[in-house]
């Protein structure tokens, strides 16, 4: 599963998310992986603009479990392409192992 979001895009305050749109990627991407409260954020080490979140109980679990995949674009449609072969690629990748 991937959340994408515009880089410009505010995110509702209804939430307590305190995601701030001003901050950098890697600050926003934390203050979600904060507020779901998942243990584990890993960067790709292939593609350095995408970051996934991994849910568990702790770091050692969350190794186990599905990630959700994170990527910031300012114009979200001219890469959809991109970001399914990315998706896709990295998932099969991690179902080959």
């Amino acid at each position: 599963m991937y959340l994408l979001t515009k880089r410009d895009d505010r995110v509702s305050r209804k939430s307590s998310a305190d995601i701030n749109p001003q901050e950098s990627p890697e600050e926003q991407v934390e203050s979600l992986r904060a507020f779901l409260g998942y243990p584990l954020l890993e960067r790709d080490r292939k593609n350095r603009d995408y970051w996934y979140l991994r849910p568990g109980a702790d770091r050692d679990e969350a190794k186990d479990t599905a990630p959700i995949g994170i990527c910031f674009y300012d114009d979200l449609e001219s890469k959809q392409e991109e970001v399914y072969k990315h998706y896709l690629g990295r998932s099969l990748a991690e179902s080959s192992r």
